[in-house]
């Protein structure tokens, strides 16, 4: 096999089956630090019993790692290196290519808009992956600007508000945005959707439902009232009991209030379908849902979509009262609700489609 340089094998697309950092991460990534990673290749062996390990590729120097290890490494290819390798310093640096790259983006043309469903996903991995980008001193000033580029209306405390909320709700209110996105661009792709049987007819008639600016917007913050609930309640390490329950279900009336404070001011406010939709993302079609029980028919589009990519990304990320589920397992569980009518069975599998075509 012949050997290229760091930088060359960092910058093809890695495996998403491992904890990874992104090809947009790994290009912003120093010289030096690209050259000086070490990296590994899987080492096979017929013995089925026996452990695998991940040999050293270039630096013979270097231990082999095992099994137990991998989930902290990047794949790309079929070589690995260690996360760990990124130093601190590093990811200052990152943070601030990243702001840069939002800062010239224009999400009002369609060249700006397919750059930011690109980009947007990747910051989400890498904040998730290497955490210390949410403590950067950039981190702020990245988010800010993610909020106010679609912002036809620039709402400036609802951003200082989001910047406010804990890692976990923060990486949550990115990763749906994205997944939500995600749905929206797989309709918008004819080479796609016609792969899985999808009319036009249909995947034209929900995108006219699902405004991109109003679907980031209701995305991002869907459960900004969050930062009204007690992080003891928010953080519990087990089951709610149900006076916690009833608290913690507010959050996202406090999530529309806080919206209708700003159209008071603003009556020009251009996101009233987004903001009726981080009001019901809790309902379902069956209209057991809060906080007003509303059922399919009085649900738009938006609304019924948020409420499964919450669920999704909710069931596959890590809480203090769990560990995150496979991909396979969320997918089960929204799937018994749809047996039970909680959700529309047609858009779950529509939804399921565009999960196994992420637009990166």
């Amino acid at each position: 096999m012949e050997k290229a340089s760091p930088e060359i094998l960092l910058s093809k697309i890695f495996d998403s089956d491992y904890r990874k950092v992104s090809p947009t991460l790994v290009s912003f990534l120093s010289p030096d630090t690209k050259s000086s990673l070490v990296l590994y290749y899987r080492q096979s062996s017929p013995d089925r019993e026996a452990p695998i390990q991940y040999s050293p590729y270039q630096n013979s120097e270097s231990q082999a790692l095992t099994l137990d290890q991998v989930e902290k490494l990047g794949k790309v290819n079929n070589l690995y290196f260690d996360i760990k390798q990124i130093p601190s310093t590093e990811v200052d640096h990152i943070s601030q290519k990243y702001l840069e790259s939002f800062k010239n983006l224009d999400i009002t043309t369609p060249k700006g808009l397919k750059e930011f469903s690109r980009l947007l996903p990747n910051y989400v991995d890498d904040s998730i992956t290497l955490p210390a980008i949410f403590s950067s001193p950039s981190f702020k000033d990245t988010i800010l600007n993610i909020t106010e580029k679609f912002s036809q209306l620039r709402v400036d405390s609802a951003s200082e508000q989001l910047i406010q909320l804990d890692p976990v709700t923060l990486a949550h209110s990115l990763g749906t945005t994205f997944i939500t996105f995600n749905f929206r661009n797989f309709l918008d792709s004819p080479q796609l959707y016609k792969k899985r049987n999808i009319p036009d007819e249909l995947a034209q008639s929900l995108l006219v439902e699902l405004p991109p600016q109003q679907l980031i917007f209701s995305c991002l913050y869907h459960d900004l009232g969050k930062y009204n609930i007690d992080p003891d309640i928010l953080h519990k390490p087990g089951k709610l009991d149900p006076d916690e329950w009833e608290t913690m279900k507010t959050h996202v009336q406090f999530s529309y209030d806080f919206f209708q404070n700003v159209v008071k001011d603003n009556p020009s406010f251009p996101f009233q379908t987004g903001l009726l939709s981080i009001l019901q993302h809790h309902e379902d079609d069956l209209g057991t849902g809060y906080p007003n029980a509303l059922k399919k028919e009085q649900l738009p589009l938006l609304s019924r979509l948020l409420h499964i990519t919450d669920i999704y990304h909710a069931l596959t990320s890590k809480r203090p009262y769990k560990e995150a589920y496979t991909p396979q397992k969320a997918i089960s569980i929204l799937k018994e609700d749809a047996q039970k009518g909680k959700i529309d069975s047609a858009l779950l599998n529509i939804f399921i489609c565009s999960l196994e075509f992420p637009n990166k």
